[in-house]
């Protein structure tokens, strides 16, 4: 049986428990945004989905407001796709919809046409993708450097295996 004086303090506990809770297991994450930890793994994901179909990549990956956690340029990787990815993350979040979807909209006589020739807002291709837990966004990732369906199939694949790390509470 346990003493009352080898019982650890209230403060104890609760930071012990607030520990626990902020540690991330292998499938727990911050439901509310993609920290650095999950944005660093969902990189080393991207980077192998990349290796898969042997095309060289940047790879961005933004926080729910768009800002930038991480970004990696794969050796060999086209310079434009510095400014590409990232963009593509960013516009994701502030279209709240895939770029795909995006760029569908901002072609001539549809309802984003006015937008087109925003460089900072046109995400131009498909690549950028929202990393959601159910209808709440938490983030997203641009990825740049393929033909346009390779970069949306590596961001979808990371998108989904995003959604095996959620733990909802």
């Amino acid at each position: 049986m346990i003493e009352e004086s080898q019982k650890p303090s209230w403060m104890v506990k609760k930071y012990m428990d607030r520990m626990s809770a902020v540690m991330l297991k292998p499938r727990a994450i911050v439901n509310e945004w993609v920290n650095l930890k999950i944005a660093k793994h969902l990189l080393n994901l991207a980077e192998g989905e990349s290796e898969k179909i042997g095309i060289p990549m940047v790879i961005a990956i933004c926080d729910r407001d768009g800002q930038i956690i991480v970004q990696e340029r794969m050796d060999n990787s086209l310079l434009v796709s510095v400014d590409l990815a990232p963009r593509k993350a960013r516009a994701a979040v502030r279209f709240k919809k895939n770029t795909d979807a995006i760029a569908e909209e901002m072609k001539p006589g549809k309802s984003l046409e006015h937008l087109a020739q925003d460089a900072e807002l046109n995400p131009m291709y498909a690549g950028g993708v929202l990393l959601l837990n159910g209808p709440t966004i938490l983030g997203a990732i641009g990825v740049s450097g393929g033909p346009e369906e390779a970069d949306k199939t590596v961001a979808e694949a990371v998108a989904e295996a995003f959604i095996g790390l959620i733990c909802r509470k």
